[in-house]
């Protein structure tokens, strides 16, 4: 009895398809478990950068009154600060709950891009800054805008 020869497999161009070598498989070693205390399950940034209680003044800036602000005040139950650059929602809504002892129901922020504005041959940007548009909870009132 004669072998029958071998198929070759080969790719749609016609051509013999390379062989694929297998996967190298790395050997375990199996070490005797010590018994080490457990860790308490913490961050390497915890340990690096540990918390720190931010002012609430480093993030509200100041209150932005003008025509809009006062309307939105008086209809919405809305009051409008420039912030931080840095904050976000959270640290805005913390902030004003810590420092004027209300109640946040939202907060909004919005990015304002700073003008281009020019003086003779001499163009430059006013700096660009961030608006927080503070939703209050019915019923809450900051006695800073209600006047005597």
């Amino acid at each position: 009895m004669s072998a029958a020869p071998k198929a070759v497999k080969t790719e749609p161009t016609g051509k013999p398809a390379k062989a694929v070598k297998p996967a190298k498989v790395a050997k375990t070693v199996k070490t005797a478990k010590s018994a080490k205390p457990a860790k308490p399950a913490t961050s390497p940034a915890a340990e690096v950068f540990p918390l720190r209680r931010v002012d609430p003044h480093d993030i509200l800036i100041a209150p932005l009154v003008t025509e809009k602000s006062t309307m939105m005040r008086e209809r919405h139950n809305q009051i409008a600060f420039i912030v931080s650059n840095r904050a976000n929602k959270t640290e805005v809504k913390k902030a004003v709950e810590e420092a004027l002892k209300v109640k946040v129901e939202s907060v909004n922020i919005i990015n304002i891009a700073g003008k281009k504005k020019r003086m003779g041959k001499f163009a430059g940007t006013r700096p660009s800054w961030k608006k927080g548009i503070v939703t209050l909870k019915a019923g809450e009132k900051i006695e800073l805008f209600e006047g005597s």
